[in-house]
């Protein structure tokens, strides 16, 4: 029985210096647990008073004894051979081909600097994009101790089962950019709540279920709906059954 004990005390320790431990126990509890197992600093040692004046008199000393002196690694051949123009040729070369082109399609040739706002949008997508996981967590949500519950599921999955992210869905719903999303090769699952799903029309639409199996799918990938976060907030047996049936999942898709 003894042993039984202090095996279930191991566990838990570990657990709890864990990132996993977030999921399960408030910030202040863990915090308090953490502080008890941190190891205690060893005390700085000070130098001496009669010690400590005499060494800062040597640096002094030290110091106002150094001159220091300008490095001039000048070559004045090397500035005279900077200073002679370059052959302007390849110059005249370019300019009689952009004459050219200019009386052959005057079109063509344009002074204008092109406008690279749509490229900029172009690498703020994939910016986007980049940040899937293999298992994305997706809410709408803009309730703090929601956000921060859900947060801490995301890192309890990322440090014991597979990659896992957080994903604010905003930005992704404005550009219409989900099927780009959806089409990342890292993404293995995601997890999104009702609330979520059904405040995110264009993401929606590429929601369906397989009747029979009660599967959910965007596109073909696996979908994880999670129970109402205020009701895990409110009963910690409910985090339980959620991990269960998330790890159980997961092994399903793997």
């Amino acid at each position: 029985m003894l042993q039984e004990y202090l095996s279930l005390v191991g566990d838990t320790i570990k657990l709890l210096q864990n990132d996993a431990a977030y999921f399960f126990a408030s910030e202040e509890e863990i915090t308090l647990f953490k502080t008890t197992l941190s190891i205690k600093k060893q005390t700085p040692i000070i130098p001496s008073q009669k010690i400590l004046p005499k060494v800062i008199e040597e640096v002094r000393t030290k110091n106002n004894n150094t001159e220091i002196r300008p490095q001039l690694n000048c070559n004045i051949e090397t500035v005279k051979n900077e200073e002679k123009p370059k052959n302007d040729s390849n110059v005249l070369f370019l300019q009689n081909i952009r004459n050219t082109v200019e009386k052959i399609a005057p079109n063509i040739i344009s002074d204008d600097i092109p406008n690279d706002e749509e490229a900029i949008l172009i690498a703020q997508r994939w910016k986007y994009i980049n940040k899937t996981a293999n298992i994305s967590l997706i809410t709408a949500t803009k309730n703090t101790q929601e956000q921060i519950l859900l947060k801490n599921l995301a890192k309890a999955l990322n440090t014991i089962i597979m990659p896992a992210s957080y994903v604010d869905p905003i930005p992704i719903e404005m550009e219409d950019i989900w099927k780009e999303f959806l089409s990342s090769e890292n993404l293995k699952i995601i997890l999104i709540d009702d609330l979520s799903l059904n405040s995110l029309p264009k993401l929606k639409k590429y929601f369906r279920q397989i009747p029979v199996t009660k599967e959910n799918f965007f596109h073909n990938i696996p979908v994880f709906i999670l129970p109402e976060v205020a009701k895990l907030l409110k009963n910690p047996l409910e985090k339980a059954i959620l991990w269960q049936e998330l790890t159980q999942m997961i092994k399903n898709v793997k």
